[in-house]
């Protein structure tokens, strides 16, 4: 029975790696809620690890820190971005490029993750 759910996620995972993935990232994310900047709340501290990124309607993530989630979940970082992007997943700015937030006192460039994608995949309708 064990064995056999390991090889049923293991096909899951391999025949839509972009969907495996973000959900992953969404769960890692969900569960460190606290690690995101909230502009609302100035006041809070930085984690000791550094901010994740801002999560308001969208979920918008440092490229560095994606690219670690990623890699530590048997992902291909590029191979992922490319096919969010393909997928139209992500929200890009005029110019093509990753929006950029402030987080903290810094701005930075985030893989943002629209909305309405999350809300599908929460709802098992992506």
């Amino acid at each position: 029975d064990t064995v056999y759910k390991l090889v049923a996620e293991d096909v899951e995972k391999s025949a839509d790696a972009g969907k495996s993935a973000l959900k992953d990232l969404y769960e890692y994310c969900v569960s460190h809620q606290d690690n995101f900047y909230d502009k609302q709340d100035s006041d809070k501290h930085q984690p000791s690890r550094g901010w994740l990124g801002v999560w308001e309607d969208e979920c918008a993530v440092i490229p560095a820190v994606l690219s670690d989630i990623l890699t530590k979940n048997g992902y291909e970082p590029k191979a992922i971005i490319r096919d969010w992007n393909q997928k139209g997943w992500l929200i890009k700015d005029k110019s093509g490029d990753n929006p950029k937030f402030t987080i903290g006192k810094e701005r930075t460039r985030c893989y943002v993750i629209k909305a309405d994608i999350l809300s599908k995949l929460t709802d098992n309708r992506l």
